[in-house]
């Protein structure tokens, strides 16, 4: 993966300036609103400091006012010149600038900024970032150093989180104030001094690209001997690596250099060059490879194998392109949408002169670092056409059954199994079973089908027994969940064989079967086993005596004859005789009889030989109520639109 990353830098720094290659691209508009940059305009001359919120950001603004995301490590001091985050420069960022060493004049200027328009609230603070305040007590009401009196007997953390509410409320006026604005629109924050802003000084330049480089440290502390991990060269080593995306572990002694937790970074040393480029190709793929699937934050990115080296507009186009399918494939709701994809992308990758493989690292954003949480590594790039065509012909199918209603995508998957969150911060967590999942999809590695039944089986029940704490929520202005849920549970699991996840299977003859044709189709095209169409058959009785319970008392009982927590042979039989009882209560005649018939038929002739699951029993009962459920509210929904056209012709 570091490879992949290193050849992405080389290929961005060709003949562009090292730090205009760590921008980080900062979005023009916010919530369909236009940003604007704040700029903290000090003169050392005329001796005033001037709040300017009169430029709009576009495009370039990133680039123009050298955005480069805050110093590198939760703790470090803040001294970048231009930011997002709205309280750096109104505490740490002048006061952390003296610490650095731009020359005699600028540093002088500096120090005036800091002794004249920064409130210092003592050393009970030893950060910068809590000891020092920029006064705007002349722009807005509110005195920094009287909260700071008032509050003084808090504790430090008590005192912190009042200084940071109180400065923000300030700023948030200040804006409004001057032009009735939110903070909300304030897209970047910058530093000013004497008309010019400081991030275009050379002096600040230099400081930051020493920074980057690591020049700015004793040379026996950045060198060491052996050779760079990427090109072998013994020149410029650096072991002291401070990068976003870690893909190496820092807390096993058993992978560390000679068994020595000391020695971590000797599993990471790059020369000059390479990490120059490693850290230009982090920030791309930041920039431009930045995705989401679900809940989950996604880094996609190529691999160059064979072939020749990619020009950056080259780069930069295949990228934009790999970025597109991925977002069409995992959340697409147009089958049109899809197949012209589906087109485009396997002309585009006949036509590459560079081979190439794809990396995927899940993440999770924790203060400064990223914490990977799964990484999918050489993904052919054509199996996202394979997995785009078994969605087409998946979801074709199952509209084909249903109306025009999508049934799957890569991001619904995630809604179709429980994943617990966590009570305070609503974070997932026990997310391992679903990357595996993904995993197998984007590689074409077998899953176990009794496993993941068994898990969307634990999906149904959440829905059912209404569980708190899980990903899949209930909806009371949907009554339909439930079973919708569990048509695309089905539509998965005949995904999961189109990209070859799962085991075929040939299913059984449904040619006698005394059925519609449109079932015999949704029972072949399924690949049900005579054990699973049993089951199936049942489930389509129970949805029959569901829907007419639910005619007379909007509730259907029949449901709670279903244990949910999973059923063997002599419940299916007790449950039978329930569904059998039902049908002569309530004189369901006709089809219910025939379907109850082929139930009785298929269980007892392969009950010698039982092979499923308790787990199985439950979804393959299910999925034959849903099937019968679902088919029922769509025709309903037909027949209401036919009537409303008539009525319009009329």
């Amino acid at each position: 993966m570091q490879e992949g990353i290193i050849q992405i830098g080389k290929i961005i720094t060709e003949g562009e300036d090292f730090l205009q290659s760590l921008v980080d691209e900062v979005p023009v508009m916010k919530k369909g609103k236009q940003r604007y940059i704040l700029k903290y305009c000090f003169s050392t001359e005329k001796k005033e400091l001037r709040i300017d919120i009169s430029e709009q950001m576009k495009k370039s603004s990133s680039r123009q006012y050298l955005y480069i995301g805050s110093a590198p490590g939760a703790n470090s001091p803040q001294w970048y010149t231009t930011a997002t985050n709205e309280l750096y420069h109104l505490t740490e960022t002048i006061p952390n600038l003296m610490k650095q060493d731009f020359g005699e004049e600028w540093n002088r200027k500096i120090k005036w900024i800091v002794e004249q328009y920064f409130i210092d609230l003592g050393e009970r603070f030893t950060s910068n970032k809590n000891r020092y305040a920029l006064d705007l007590s002349s722009y807005i009401e509110g005195d920094i150093r009287q909260i700071y009196s008032q509050n003084e007997e808090s504790s430090d953390k008590e005192l912190k989180e009042v200084l940071k509410k109180s400065l923000q409320t300030q700023l948030k006026e200040l804006i409004k104030k001057q032009s009735n604005m939110s903070l909300e629109e304030i897209g970047l924050y910058v530093i000013e001094i004497d008309g010019i802003p400081f991030c275009k000084q050379k002096e600040y330049k230099d400081a930051l690209k020493r920074e980057k480089e690591g020049t700015s440290k004793p040379k026996a502390k950045r060198m060491q001997e052996g050779h760079c991990y990427c090109c072998g060269s013994t020149e410029q080593l650096r072991d002291d690596i401070n990068i976003e995306i870690k893909s190496y572990t820092t807390n096993l002694h058993g992978f560390a250099s000679n068994v020595d937790k000391k020695n971590y970074k000797k599993n990471m040393i790059l020369c000059q060059e390479c990490l120059n480029a490693y850290l230009a190709g982090e920030k791309f793929i930041k920039n431009n490879l930045s995705v989401f699937l679900a809940q989950f934050h996604v880094y996609l990115f190529p691999h160059f194998i064979l072939g020749d080296a990619m020009e950056k507009e080259e780069l930069q186009e295949r990228c934009r392109g790999i970025k597109e399918t991925f977002n069409t494939m995992k959340s697409f709701k147009n089958i049109t949408e899809l197949r012209k994809q589906i087109d485009e992308y396997v002309e585009d990758y006949r036509d590459e002169k560079t081979y190439f493989l794809l990396n995927l690292v899940f993440y999770k954003q924790s203060q400064k670092a990223v914490k990977i949480q799964r990484m999918i590594q050489d993904i052919n790039p054509s199996r996202f056409a394979t997995i785009m065509k078994a969605l087409e012909v998946v979801n074709i199918r199952f509209g084909t059954y249903f109306g025009t209603r999508y049934f799957l995508n890569l991001e619904m998957m995630y809604y179709l199994v429980p994943i617990r969150e966590d009570s305070k911060t609503r974070d997932i967590v026990q997310y391992r079973n679903l990357l595996n999942l993904y995993d197998a999809i984007l590689t074409e590695k077998r899953v176990s089908e009794q496993y993941w039944i068994q898990q969307f089986v634990n999906g149904i029940k959440v829905l059912y027994y209404e569980k708190e704490g899980y990903n899949i929520k209930t909806d009371p202005k949907d009554k339909m969940k439930m079973e919708f849920t569990g048509i695309s549970q089905i539509a998965m699991r005949q995904f999961l064989r189109e990209v070859g996840c799962l085991e075929g299977g040939n299913g059984m003859d449904v040619e006698k079967l005394p059925v519609s044709e449109e079932m015999k189709t949704y029972l072949t095209e399924g690949k049900f086993t005579e054990e699973q169409a049993a089951l199936f058959f049942l489930g389509v009785v129970i949805g029959q005596i569901g829907i007419e319970q639910y005619k007379q008392t909007e509730t259907k009982p029949i449901l709670k004859k279903i244990n949910m927590n999973g059923m063997d042979e002599k419940k299916i039989i007790k449950l039978g005789d329930s569904v059998q009882g039902k049908l002569i209560q309530e004189k369901m005649y006709g089809n219910s009889e025939v379907f109850y018939a082929q139930f009785l038929e298929l269980f007892i002739k392969n009950r010698e030989t039982w092979g499923l699951s308790k787990a199985e029993n439950v979804f393959y009962l299910m999925a034959g109520y849903q099937y019968l459920t679902v088919k029922a509210v769509t025709k309903k929904k037909e027949n209401k639109g036919e009537e409303r056209k008539q009525n319009e012709q009329q």
